[in-house]
């Protein structure tokens, strides 16, 4: 996960810490849904969209797509 913020954000040094929020990095809402596209892509699932909504840190992140995986 921390590879795709860092892909997608405006944060360049390459260090996101999982409960730093994500405004922190530079994702804004452009970057949010390429994030969302990868995710969805990278794994085959689907992301329940106000899960989406609802993430502020990468952890946030991490909670969701184990969800998808594990449904």
């Amino acid at each position: 996960m921390r590879s795709v913020v860092t892909r997608y954000a405006g944060h360049d040094n390459g260090v996101i810490a999982m409960r730093r929020p994500l405004v922190d990095f530079g994702v804004d809402v452009l970057a949010l849904i390429d994030i969302v596209m990868d995710l969805e892509a990278r794994f085959s699932i689907e992301l329940d969209p106000d899960e989406i909504l609802s993430w502020l840190t990468t952890a946030d992140m991490v909670e969701s797509v184990n969800a998808a995986l594990s449904r």
